[in-house]
């Protein structure tokens, strides 16, 4: 009998090490290609294995650990963080991937119709993703990466991280009119809203695009592409003398020499 009690006082010191040990390696494993520290998603990950469902089965343990609050929360605790996938990788590990958001284009405030490019003289810049979510903020010092087209509004957000420029649909139509322009030969450096609510875009030679808030971009594109193509106009020589073209009256297009 002594030797059986003894047993079974072991098993169950057994099991409890083994608990322990799960609840330690449970995310020893972080498979991770983002500038977000692995310890920092380790340590959010941990925080929901801590306790036991109704005193009984751990939190811990790899059959019930909480998975979809553990992805919740990491979504919302690092806004770089686009998807992220927790997953059994074996009885001692989980496995937890994520993907940081694509760096699209800066969102920068300071003076909101600036005419500066330079990340500097007080402006903050802060990266935009595809979608127009502004998740991190921008050091020039530190930046590798080629320049960004900058997006301004007239709106001063004292903590911008987790909200948007203007709608997804919005933002991704005027990236599209960037990318048209350039296929055109020519550069927007920036867009900005206007005192009067409608858009404008800097390109890179210092001219500027007027057009409306509810623009068809096709249209603005297409009249933009047809005066700059007008011999009377004398093609990209003579936008070089244009201060601004008005592009929000359909087909009457208005400019103004500098």
């Amino acid at each position: 009998m002594l030797s059986r009690k003894h047993n079974f006082k072991s098993a169950r010191l057994r099991a409890r090490r083994r608990r322990a040990a799960v609840s330690r390696t449970v995310f020893a494993l972080v498979s991770i290609a983002t500038s977000v520290s692995p310890s920092d998603l380790a340590k959010a990950a941990q925080k929901f294995l801590a306790g036991r469902y109704f005193f009984t089965v751990s939190r811990a343990n790899i059959f019930f650990y909480p998975k979809s609050a553990i992805e919740a929360d990491i979504l919302r605790t690092f806004p770089r963080i686009e998807r992220v996938a927790v997953g059994f990788e074996n009885f001692h590990t989980i496995g937890l991937e994520v993907a940081e958001r694509g760096v699209s284009a800066l969102w920068c405030q300071g003076e909101a119709l600036a005419l500066t490019l330079a990340a500097s003289g007080g402006e903050r810049c802060y990266l935009l993703d595809d979608n127009g979510l502004i998740f991190a903020p921008f050091s020039a010092a530190a930046s590798t990466s080629p320049a960004f087209i900058r997006f301004y509004s007239a709106v001063y957000k004292e903590n911008p991280v987790g909200q948007t420029y203007g709608s997804a649909e919005d933002f991704r139509a005027l990236s599209v009119f960037a990318k048209n322009l350039a296929s055109l030969s020519f550069t927007a450096s920036l867009f900005r809203e206007r005192p009067d609510g409608d858009f404008e875009a800097k390109l890179l030679t210092g001219q500027r695009l007027i057009f409306s808030r509810a623009a068809d971009f096709a249209s603005v594109l297409n009249n933009f592409h047809t005066i700059v193509s007008d011999p009377g106009f004398s093609g990209t020589g003579g936008l070089a003398k244009v201060d601004y073209i008005d592009l929000r009256y359909g087909n009457k297009v208005f400019y103004k020499f500098k």
